[in-house]
């Protein structure tokens, strides 16, 4: 009996010690298969907090979008997706660059996504047309062709607010409207400024902040009939109303009918009157008159310093300008030789203008200041040197007018390497005289309150106020894109346009 005892307890023992080993052996089996879960499992929240910190970097892009800082939650209270969170730091250099940090969670895992920045930056010079708040509804009065873009800033006039949606702030039909292209510009015209190419494209846009665009016959926004394909490159509004007999239907853009204004709202039409800092020397003036009397030639303080006034050198009896009250300024074909200059000698000078009657040849560099004055002939032309601004203004009993009459081009290429910029404090005037069809210019025109044309004309360059009268004529403008990088000194200055935000460069953090 004791023997077979014995032997159940070694049986027992040798059973355990094998029931022992298989769980060992089981154990040793499944640990690595335990370990390849848990770090499948945290592979997958790992790639899971990855994805928060995607889609908060995807926010963050849209809220800069929508002129915001980027930041978006906090460490402390992160912002809820899905089935996860996410927090993100966003840092503006100043620049038009960011660096954006995101962090997303997902079940207790933190991951983060770190992307650079940038914003893209259009130029006002981009543009053919700048346009303001405009005068009874309206901004651009009549019809026009635009080859480049338009910049309609949609307020209204008294400053009470944006214009509404029904306010119409351009008209095209017939031959009026904008094009993609250098179509019909006259030969004369295109050897003095430069070709298209792929560093300076067109890239024609408009941007109208407030207001309704009409369209009417085969007035339109690009081109899509005929036979010709050439669709501008966007259109950007706030309120996309359209109106005329054709509306969106004539409007032809890679972008469709239109997308969402993408300019800030603290972006508005400069004006003589504000504040204004010298680009060059960062010194800050309480306004751009100043700044011309601080660093510009007066042209009329100077004519009297030598015993003789811009009126005296041109009889009133051919003066053919007629443009404000007491104005007998005038360079034209009747003005005898003028020559002023700030320094010791011409060469010297900063700022200096010279007219030679005889070959009909305008000197100019730097920063010149007169009142009133009408510039070139009817039926005649004028031919500019040197890279210089008019600025022209009310004092002196003179109304702050320009008149141009006749051809006015750069005796080389404009704006490459002659450049000439007209500033008024009111109204600038073109081609309004008998005979003044057909000319061609190549300027850069501010006016603070008006600009009108009259006649059927080709302006190469381009023109900013806040209300247009261009008449029924149609004259065509040419935005002209080496403007941005060749300005002419003393110009009253524009800022980027600040735009959309694109990624430069994104990498996954830890």
């Amino acid at each position: 009996m004791m023997a077979v005892t014995r032997k159940r307890g070694s049986i027992f023992l040798i059973a355990s010690i094998l029931v022992f080993i298989a769980i060992a052996m089981a154990g040793a089996f499944l640990m690595p298969s335990l370990v390849r879960y848990r770090g499948t499992m945290q592979n997958i929240e790992a790639n899971r907090a990855f994805y928060q910190a995607e889609a908060g970097l995807s926010h963050s892009v849209d809220d800069l979008n929508a002129q915001n800082s980027g930041t978006l939650g906090s460490e402390a209270a992160p912002v809820d997706y899905g089935d996860g969170e996410y927090y993100v730091s966003t840092v503006d250099h100043g620049d038009y660059t960011y660096t954006i940090t995101s962090t997303g969670i997902m079940e207790g895992t933190n991951r983060t996504v770190t992307a650079v920045a940038k914003r893209r930056l259009k130029w006002f010079w981009d543009n053919a047309i700048i346009a303001g708040p405009g005068a009874s509804g309206s901004v651009i009065n009549g019809n026009t062709t635009s080859h480049g873009g338009i910049f309609v800033f949609g307020e209204e006039a008294d400053g009470t607010g944006d214009l509404d949606p029904d306010d119409v702030v351009f008209a095209f039909s017939g031959t009026g409207g904008v094009k993609d292209n250098y179509q019909d510009l006259s030969a004369t015209l295109a050897a003095k400024i430069p070709p298209l190419t792929p560093t300076y494209p067109l890239e024609t846009e408009i941007r109208v902040k407030n207001g309704q665009m009409n369209f009417s016959g085969t007035g339109s926004l690009g081109q899509d009939s005929g036979g010709t394909t050439d669709f501008i490159d966007g259109v950007y509004t706030a309120d996309g109303t359209y109106g005329g007999t054709a509306g969106a239907g004539n409007v032809h853009s890679d972008n469709g009918a239109y997308e969402n204004y993408d300019v800030p709202d603290s972006l508005t039409l400069p004006s003589v009157h504000e504040g204004y800092t010298d680009q060059a020397t960062g010194t800050a003036y309480t306004d751009y008159e100043a700044y011309v009397a601080a660093r510009g030639l007066d042209l009329d303080a100077a004519l009297t310093a030598q015993g003789t006034r811009l009126e005296d050198l041109h009889p009133a009896s051919d003066n053919t300008g007629s443009i404000g009250s007491g104005n007998k300024h005038a360079i034209d074909s009747h003005t005898n030789n003028i020559s002023a200059f700030d320094g010791a000698t011409w060469e010297t000078s900063t700022n200096r203008i010279r007219w030679t009657k005889a070959t009909g040849l305008l000197e100019i560099d730097g920063v010149i200041r007169m009142s009133s004055v009408t510039l070139g002939n009817k039926n005649g032309s004028m031919t500019y040197k040197g890279r210089g601004t008019i600025y022209v203004d009310s004092s002196g009993g003179g109304s702050g007018w320009i008149d141009i009459h006749g051809t006015i081009l750069p005796q080389t290429t404009f704006p490459t390497v002659d450049v000439l910029g007209l500033v008024a404090e009111d109204e600038v005037q073109i081609a309004k005289g008998n005979g003044d069809s057909q000319t061609e210019m190549a300027v850069v025109i501010f006016a603070e309150n008006e600009i009108e044309m009259a006649k059927q004309n080709q302006i190469a360059g381009t023109i900013i106020s806040k209300y247009f009268n261009v008449g029924s004529n149609v004259p065509q403008l040419f935005a002209v894109p080496t403007l941005r990088d060749n300005l002419p000194p003393g110009f009253i200055y524009f800022p980027p346009i600040p735009t959309s935000v694109y990624l430069l460069s994104w990498q996954r953090g830890s």
